[in-house]
Protein backbone atom coordinates (compact mmCIF):
# COMPACT_ATOMS: atom_id res chain seq x y z
CA UNK A 1 0.00 0.00 0.00
CA UNK A 2 1.66 3.37 -1.10
CA UNK A 3 0.54 6.51 0.78
CA UNK A 4 1.74 10.28 1.57
CA UNK A 5 1.07 12.52 4.30
CA UNK A 6 -0.53 14.39 1.24
CA UNK A 7 -2.94 11.34 1.07
CA UNK A 8 -3.90 11.92 4.57
CA UNK A 9 -4.68 15.74 3.96
CA UNK A 10 -6.51 14.94 0.68
CA UNK A 11 -8.96 12.81 2.27
CA UNK A 12 -9.56 14.64 5.34
CA UNK A 13 -10.45 17.35 3.25
CA UNK A 14 -12.86 15.59 1.10
CA UNK A 15 -13.98 14.30 4.39
CA UNK A 16 -15.13 17.77 6.05
CA UNK A 17 -16.06 18.88 2.04
CA UNK A 18 -18.88 15.76 1.66
CA UNK A 19 -17.09 13.79 -0.71
CA UNK A 20 -16.16 10.64 1.06
CA UNK A 21 -18.42 8.96 4.02
CA UNK A 22 -17.03 8.70 7.52
CA UNK A 23 -16.83 4.61 6.78
CA UNK A 24 -14.54 5.53 3.56
CA UNK A 25 -11.96 7.83 5.68
CA UNK A 26 -11.93 4.93 8.83
CA UNK A 27 -11.18 2.31 6.40
CA UNK A 28 -8.81 4.06 4.30
CA UNK A 29 -6.42 4.70 7.52
CA UNK A 30 -7.17 1.59 9.01
CA UNK A 31 -5.31 0.13 6.02
CA UNK A 32 -2.56 2.87 5.86
CA UNK A 33 -2.49 1.86 9.99
CA UNK A 34 -2.21 -1.61 9.68
CA UNK A 35 0.33 -1.03 6.98
CA UNK A 36 2.68 0.71 9.13
CA UNK A 37 2.62 -2.11 11.61
CA UNK A 38 3.60 -4.72 8.92
CA UNK A 39 6.60 -2.66 8.52
CA UNK A 40 5.52 0.54 6.42
CA UNK A 41 7.12 2.63 9.38
CA UNK A 42 10.34 1.59 8.12
CA UNK A 43 9.38 4.06 5.41
CA UNK A 44 10.56 7.67 5.74
CA UNK A 45 7.09 9.04 4.06
CA UNK A 46 4.93 6.78 5.24
CA UNK A 47 6.13 7.15 9.28
CA UNK A 48 5.27 10.94 9.05
CA UNK A 49 1.64 9.51 8.77
CA UNK A 50 1.59 7.50 11.87
CA UNK A 51 0.38 10.38 14.35
CA UNK A 52 -2.67 11.05 12.39
CA UNK A 53 -3.98 7.38 10.70
CA UNK A 54 -3.60 5.92 14.50
CA UNK A 55 -6.50 8.20 15.30
CA UNK A 56 -8.63 8.49 12.02
CA UNK A 57 -8.27 4.47 11.78
CA UNK A 58 -11.37 4.67 14.26
CA UNK A 59 -13.22 7.61 13.40
CA UNK A 60 -15.82 5.00 12.02
CA UNK A 61 -16.19 2.63 15.06
CA UNK A 62 -19.29 1.77 16.82
CA UNK A 63 -19.37 3.00 20.11
CA UNK A 64 -19.67 -0.09 22.53
CA UNK A 65 -19.35 0.99 26.31
CA UNK A 66 -18.72 -2.79 27.45
CA UNK A 67 -15.99 -3.38 25.08
CA UNK A 68 -14.42 -0.27 25.44
CA UNK A 69 -14.66 0.76 21.87
CA UNK A 70 -15.18 4.40 21.01
CA UNK A 71 -14.59 6.24 18.19
CA UNK A 72 -12.33 9.27 18.13
CA UNK A 73 -12.96 12.51 19.03
CA UNK A 74 -14.06 14.76 16.48
CA UNK A 75 -12.10 17.87 18.06
CA UNK A 76 -9.28 15.85 17.37
CA UNK A 77 -9.79 14.74 13.56
CA UNK A 78 -10.70 18.98 12.79
CA UNK A 79 -7.04 19.57 14.19
CA UNK A 80 -5.68 17.33 12.03
CA UNK A 81 -7.37 19.17 9.03
CA UNK A 82 -6.06 22.64 10.35
CA UNK A 83 -2.71 20.99 11.04
CA UNK A 84 -2.11 19.75 7.90
CA UNK A 85 -3.70 22.77 5.92
CA UNK A 86 -0.89 25.15 7.37
CA UNK A 87 -3.31 26.93 9.78
CA UNK A 88 -1.38 25.49 12.99
CA UNK A 89 1.61 24.21 13.96
CA UNK A 90 2.03 20.35 15.95
CA UNK A 91 5.21 18.33 16.68
CA UNK A 92 5.01 14.18 16.94
CA UNK A 93 7.65 12.75 18.67
CA UNK A 94 7.63 8.55 17.92
CA UNK A 95 10.16 6.00 19.30
CA UNK A 96 10.64 3.13 16.80
CA UNK A 97 13.26 -0.24 16.43
CA UNK A 98 14.44 -2.14 13.93
CA UNK A 99 12.01 -5.22 14.51
CA UNK A 100 15.32 -8.28 12.99
CA UNK A 101 14.14 -10.94 15.08
CA UNK A 102 10.74 -10.92 14.93
CA UNK A 103 9.93 -9.30 11.18
CA UNK A 104 13.94 -9.40 9.27
CA UNK A 105 13.13 -11.74 6.73
CA UNK A 106 9.47 -10.56 6.25
CA UNK A 107 10.60 -6.90 5.84
CA UNK A 108 14.00 -7.73 4.00
CA UNK A 109 16.36 -6.58 6.32
CA UNK A 110 19.86 -6.91 5.13
CA UNK A 111 21.02 -9.97 7.72
CA UNK A 112 24.18 -10.12 6.06
CA UNK A 113 25.22 -5.99 7.03
CA UNK A 114 23.99 -6.25 10.32
CA UNK A 115 26.26 -9.28 11.06
CA UNK A 116 29.40 -6.81 9.81
CA UNK A 117 27.75 -4.09 12.16
CA UNK A 118 27.94 -6.02 15.14
CA UNK A 119 31.94 -6.83 14.09
CA UNK A 120 32.00 -3.22 13.81
CA UNK A 121 30.64 -3.01 17.39
CA UNK A 122 32.61 -5.52 19.20
CA UNK A 123 36.38 -3.40 17.30
CA UNK A 124 34.38 -0.26 19.02
CA UNK A 125 34.27 -1.45 22.59
CA UNK A 126 37.81 -3.24 22.47
CA UNK A 127 39.27 -0.09 21.35
CA UNK A 128 36.90 1.50 24.05
CA UNK A 129 38.88 -0.95 26.33
CA UNK A 130 42.23 -0.07 24.84
CA UNK A 131 42.23 -4.25 23.60
CA UNK A 132 45.06 -4.16 21.05
CA UNK A 133 43.32 -4.36 17.52
CA UNK A 134 44.64 -5.42 14.32
CA UNK A 135 44.59 -4.66 10.38
CA UNK A 136 42.42 -6.95 9.82
CA UNK A 137 39.94 -5.11 12.48
CA UNK A 138 40.36 -1.74 10.71
CA UNK A 139 39.62 -4.07 7.15
CA UNK A 140 35.97 -4.91 8.62
CA UNK A 141 35.38 -1.05 8.85
CA UNK A 142 36.07 -1.24 4.78
CA UNK A 143 33.85 -4.12 4.53
CA UNK A 144 31.13 -2.45 5.88
CA UNK A 145 31.62 0.32 3.86
CA UNK A 146 31.12 -1.85 0.68
CA UNK A 147 27.86 -3.64 2.02
CA UNK A 148 25.20 -2.60 -0.44
CA UNK A 149 23.08 0.71 0.02
CA UNK A 150 19.51 0.25 2.16
CA UNK A 151 16.73 0.99 -0.03
CA UNK A 152 16.06 4.86 -0.36
CA UNK A 153 13.96 6.84 1.74
CA UNK A 154 13.94 4.71 4.53
CA UNK A 155 14.73 4.97 8.22
CA UNK A 156 17.37 2.19 7.80
CA UNK A 157 18.75 4.04 4.82
CA UNK A 158 19.42 7.06 6.99
CA UNK A 159 20.94 5.12 9.76
CA UNK A 160 23.27 3.29 7.53
CA UNK A 161 24.41 5.98 5.63
CA UNK A 162 25.49 8.06 9.05
CA UNK A 163 27.00 4.84 10.24
CA UNK A 164 29.05 5.01 6.87
CA UNK A 165 29.59 8.75 7.32
CA UNK A 166 31.28 8.37 10.61
CA UNK A 167 33.61 5.41 8.78
CA UNK A 168 34.59 7.37 5.94
CA UNK A 169 35.28 10.68 7.82
CA UNK A 170 36.53 9.51 11.42
CA UNK A 171 37.91 5.81 10.87
CA UNK A 172 41.61 5.07 9.87
CA UNK A 173 44.68 2.86 10.32
CA UNK A 174 48.19 4.84 11.38
CA UNK A 175 51.34 3.85 12.68
CA UNK A 176 50.18 -0.04 12.81
CA UNK A 177 47.21 1.12 14.75
CA UNK A 178 43.58 1.93 14.69
CA UNK A 179 42.96 5.32 15.28
CA UNK A 180 40.05 8.13 15.11
CA UNK A 181 40.36 11.31 14.15
CA UNK A 182 38.36 14.32 16.08
CA UNK A 183 36.38 14.51 12.91
CA UNK A 184 34.49 18.52 12.00
CA UNK A 185 34.12 20.89 15.05
CA UNK A 186 32.88 24.28 15.64
CA UNK A 187 32.97 25.87 18.67
CA UNK A 188 33.01 22.91 20.90
CA UNK A 189 34.42 21.91 23.98
CA UNK A 190 37.32 19.35 22.83
CA UNK A 191 37.16 17.68 26.10
CA UNK A 192 36.93 13.84 25.29
CA UNK A 193 36.36 14.58 21.72
CA UNK A 194 37.00 11.41 20.75
CA UNK A 195 34.94 9.81 23.46
CA UNK A 196 32.14 11.56 21.54
CA UNK A 197 33.30 10.64 18.30
CA UNK A 198 33.19 6.89 19.38
CA UNK A 199 30.23 6.73 21.43
CA UNK A 200 27.71 8.54 18.44
CA UNK A 201 29.05 6.02 15.87
CA UNK A 202 28.26 3.06 18.34
CA UNK A 203 24.99 4.54 19.57
CA UNK A 204 23.78 4.38 15.55
CA UNK A 205 25.17 0.58 15.04
CA UNK A 206 23.16 -0.18 18.06
CA UNK A 207 20.57 1.71 16.52
CA UNK A 208 20.66 0.01 12.90
CA UNK A 209 21.22 -3.78 14.65
CA UNK A 210 17.65 -3.13 17.34
CA UNK A 211 19.48 -2.89 20.16
CA UNK A 212 18.75 0.60 21.06
CA UNK A 213 15.52 3.20 20.16
CA UNK A 214 15.24 5.45 17.88
CA UNK A 215 13.65 8.63 18.23
CA UNK A 216 12.11 10.34 15.35
CA UNK A 217 10.52 14.26 16.27
CA UNK A 218 7.56 14.67 12.95
CA UNK A 219 7.36 18.30 12.57
CA UNK A 220 4.10 20.00 10.59
CA UNK A 221 4.73 23.28 10.22
CA UNK A 222 3.12 25.70 7.09
CA UNK A 223 1.80 22.45 5.76
CA UNK A 224 4.69 20.79 5.29
CA UNK A 225 6.62 18.23 7.59
CA UNK A 226 10.36 17.98 8.52
CA UNK A 227 11.74 14.87 10.59
CA UNK A 228 14.75 14.94 12.56
CA UNK A 229 16.03 11.73 14.37
CA UNK A 230 17.77 11.42 17.81
CA UNK A 231 18.95 8.80 19.56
Amino acid sequence: MEYTIDDVRLNLNNYFHGKISKDDLGNWAKSAYHDLLKGGYLAIEKITCYPFVKVLSTIHVKEDDIKGIFPCDIELVESFRDILNGKKNEIYSIDISFPWETYGKEFHLNIEKKEQYLKILDILKKYSNRQQLYKKDYEEFLNALNKADEKPNTILFVIDNLIKSFIKHNIDWEDECLHIHEGNWLYINKKDRIDDIQGKMIRYIECYVGFRNISLDILINGGKHYITYSI
